[in-house]
């Protein structure tokens, strides 16, 4: 029994101890559950808590950048702001200006014509004094003048009267002859000699006598109108002593008439002869103009053709030609951007010989969408006066336009031609063809070819040989595989030969254009009237040489420059980096004529100013002062060109140059390149006499222009470094001119530099033998060795093999 409960109790035991670790698996599973349950939670709550933040931090840096942003705009709306009211206030203040030197003008205009018509009306009074004063002697003269008048006159009229008496009665008897003379010889007046005596009326008197002829007449004027017809045809063959006897025939018509009233009939003469000539049949019209009158008609329709308002005439000389020329002569829009605004200001001179007019008639049609022309009619403009016009170009089609601005001068038509360009790519080859001067057999000798694209559109380029076809590629594997093992073959060549240490130096890479020696565009002709030519942008390697060689100019563009150090281009680039030395030298403006904007600090690596801007409050100097034999009141506005050809210094040397160097290289050299020294020039603005002597003179000669005159002299400086170049101005007007060879000045006679030294022979070693070249027999010898050598070898190969069959 007790077994049993002993047994019994153990059971009940181990059944409690059973579920008693059930609840605690239970209740850690559950705790562990919990656990992960709340770590689970944590980490999404801390994750929700990082998206929260993170959300912030980017909402608050893009409300950051927005606010910059608002800030940068909200200032540069307050600076532009600022800027246009200073613009108004500036314009406000030339219009205040103006308004009270136009009232100047016009109170002074108002007094003077005051002054004339108070002294017009002083004279008018006194007139009007002596006048009364010499009523009674005036009357008395005019009495006898008009007493000596009237009997003048009635003796003119009746020598008149009388002259006009014998005048008709002389017709009278010649009618009544040669009618008489017809009944007594009736045989001399046939219709054969009418036909061959007869001299028609001239048709340029005959409308004279017949404005004379009564349209009422009787018969017996009829008659006498033709008799009077008939002689005055026999006045005279040349119109100039028709035009008298016309006339006075005509004036004795009336008298005629007059005498003839009495009398119905006429007497007949007695000969009927040659004064009943029948007149022509076709008689033309009288001509409303004369000949005269028609030529000048027809100068005065050609005129109007031409739009030739008015003659300009002066010191007996006619001008003809266009009245106004402009600067620059062609409006050029070049490499245009489609939805920009591009403009350009034009100068219009006049060049006629006196006062002319101006006015716009209106554009070209295939311009009036994308052109406008600001222009206001300037009035009546001086010879040598000048007047601007601004032009403004809207591209909105990416195509080349042509045509031009059509104006009227008063004495005639002109036209500015309008030219609009589109990016484009412009390829070419100075090199024509290719030299590799001397070559020896067996030698390599390579030659460069330089492509230059002076447009503004990039593009890709293939080079192809002479002739070269392309075909389609259709490669085989056996000629993939033949490529490579010779490209592995001339690999292992390569490695096997000995590597020169020399590396050329690094190129200098050139200025972008429109900074540093490429800031301007250069166009060049060889003659007025030509095409002009653009100019590449210079090199620094150019400019470099050109330091170190001396070529006059042969007018050819594309003829090589032959000189030691050889230049690296041809004689298009020794101008271009000529030009640029010569204004890097002599382009100079008096002091204070630009100033550095207060805004541009010096940069940060230390470098000056390379910028400056326009001094409006500049003050011009007097002449005396220009022509100081000091200097100090002159100075370069272009930069100084450093040794290295450029404006700006540049490391050649950058880490990439650096990395090349190979692994042997850097075990044996441990040590870095050497850097190369930093190159400084003068600071913007120096004044000139701090530039170099020439031969112990100073650089720039001043001196006037004239010294007769001196009120009207201007400033003149001739640069002793350049030949040539020369500056002149007075008052704000400033300007530099060269007119030379392009060489600058050197006391001595130019000779090229010597060619380097010649390299020494390689130093040999006691370790390093020269061995003598093989004779014939030891060449055969030679071969034969290798040949039993070769037959040996075949020997033992045989034997192995017939050692493998038998096993």
């Amino acid at each position: 029994m007790l077994s049993t409960k002993e047994k019994t109790l153990a059971d009940v035991k181990s059944n409690l101890m059973h579920e008693r670790k059930q609840r605690e698996k239970k209740i850690l599973c559950n705790a562990e559950r919990q656990a992960i349950n709340n770590e689970l939670q944590e980490s999404l709550v801390n994750l929700e808590h990082e998206d929260r933040t993170k959300a912030a931090i980017n909402a608050a840096r893009k409300a950051q950048a927005e606010g910059q942003r608002y800030v940068k705009e909200t200032w540069k709306r307050v600076k532009e702001r600022e800027k246009r009211e200073q613009e108004l206030e500036r314009q406000d203040g030339e219009r205040r200006v103006k308004m009270l030197l136009q009232y100047k003008d016009n109170l002074h205009k108002t007094q003077h014509k005051l002054k004339k018509n108070s002294v017009r009306k002083r004279k008018m009074v006194k007139e009007k004094e002596t006048q009364r004063m010499a009523v009674s002697a005036e009357d008395r003269f005019q009495a006898t003048q008009q007493q000596k008048a009237s009997q003048k006159k009635s003796q003119f009229e009746s020598t008149q009267r009388e002259a006009k008496s014998a005048l008709i009665s002389k017709i009278l008897n010649e009618e009544q002859a040669i009618e008489k003379r017809k009944t007594q010889q009736p045989q001399l007046f046939t219709d054969r000699l009418k036909g061959r005596h007869n001299k028609p009326t001239p048709q340029k008197y005959k409308h004279i006598i017949d404005l004379t002829k009564s349209p009422r007449g009787t018969k017996a004027e009829v008659q006498k109108d033709k008799v009077v017809e008939q002689t005055v045809g026999y006045s005279s063959s040349s119109e100039e002593e028709e035009e008298p006897t016309t006339t006075a025939v005509s004036s004795s018509n009336n008298i005629v008439k007059t005498s003839l009233e009495k009398d119905d009939v006429l007497i007949e003469p007695e000969f009927r002869g040659l004064w009943e000539a029948a007149p022509p049949k076709k008689q033309l019209q009288p001509s409303r103009f004369s000949k005269l009158e028609q030529q000048k008609m027809a100068e005065v329709l050609q005129k109007q053709r031409d739009n030739i308002v008015q003659k300009q005439i002066t010191v007996q000389r006619e001008f003809k030609g266009q009245a106004f020329m402009s600067k620059p002569e062609e409006v050029i829009f070049s490499d245009y951007i489609v939805g920009e605004t591009y403009s350009q200001l034009l100068t219009l001179t006049n060049v006629s010989y006196t006062i002319n007019t101006l006015k716009l008639i209106g554009l070209s049609n295939n311009l009036l969408d994308f052109i406008s022309v600001d222009f206001t009619p300037p009035g009546h403009l001086s010879a040598g006066l000048t007047c601007d016009l601004k032009v403004t170009f809207t591209p909105l089609i990416n195509v080349d336009i042509k045509g031009e601005i059509k104006m009227l001068a008063q004495t005639g038509a002109f036209s500015i031609p309008v030219e609009c360009r589109v990016k484009r790519t412009e390829i070419s080859v100075p090199n024509i063809s290719i030299d590799f001067g001397t070559v020896c057999v067996g030698e390599h000798q390579k030659a460069y070819i330089k492509i230059v694209n002076s447009g503004a559109l990039g593009t890709h380029y293939r080079v192809r040989p002479l002739g070269w076809v392309e075909e389609p590629q259709q490669e085989s594997v056996n000629e993939d595989e033949e490529e490579e093992e010779e490209e592995e073959e001339e690999k292992s060549e390569e490695e096997d030969l000995p590597k020169a240490d020399y590396k050329p130096p690094p190129k200098i890479p050139r200025e972008e254009n429109g900074t540093g020696c490429n800031k301007k565009t250069y166009f060049v002709c060889n003659e007025p009237g030509t095409e002009w030519k653009k100019l590449p942008p210079v090199e620094p390697a150019e400019i470099v040489c050109a330091r170190q060689i001396k070529k006059f100019f042969t007018g050819d563009l594309n003829a090589p420059v032959i000189s030691y150090p050889p230049f690296p281009g041809l004689e298009i680039n020794y101008l271009r980096a000529q030009i640029a030395r010569i204004s890097a030298g002599t382009h100079i403006k008096p002091y204070d004529y630009y100033k550095f904007d207060e805004d541009d600090d010096e940069d940060s690596d230390g470098e000056g100013r390379d910028s400056f801007i326009l001094n409006v409050e500049f003050e011009p100097l007097p002449v005396y002062e220009l022509v100081d034999p000091s200097l100090n009141n002159w100075v370069h506005h272009m930069h100084h060109i450093l040794p290295q050809g450029r404006y700006k210094w540049i490391n050649p040397i950058t880490k990439a140059d650096n990395e090349e160097f190979d692994e042997e290289e850097e075990e044996e050299e441990n040590e870095d390149p050497d850097e190369p020294q930093k190159e400084e020039g003068p600071p913007l603005l120096n004044t000139i006499n701090h530039d170099s002597l020439v031969d112990g003179f100073p650089a720039w000669s001043a001196a006037r222009s004239s010294d007769l005159i001196r009120a009207y002299s201007v400033a003149v400086l001739k640069s002793n470094t350049w030949p040539g170049a020369c500056t002149f101005g007075f008052d704000k007007k400033f300007e530099n001119i060269y007119i030379g060879f392009g060489h600058k000045y050197s006391s001595e006679n130019y000779s090229p530099p010597p060619p380097p030294p010649v390299f020494e022979e390689y130093t040999t070693d006691l370790e390093v033998t020269e061995v003598p070249d093989p004779t014939v027999a030891d060449e055969q010898a030679l071969l034969a060795m290798q040949q039993e050598q070769l037959e040996r070898e075949a020997e033992e190969a045989e034997m192995e093999d017939d050692e493998e069959d038998d096993d």
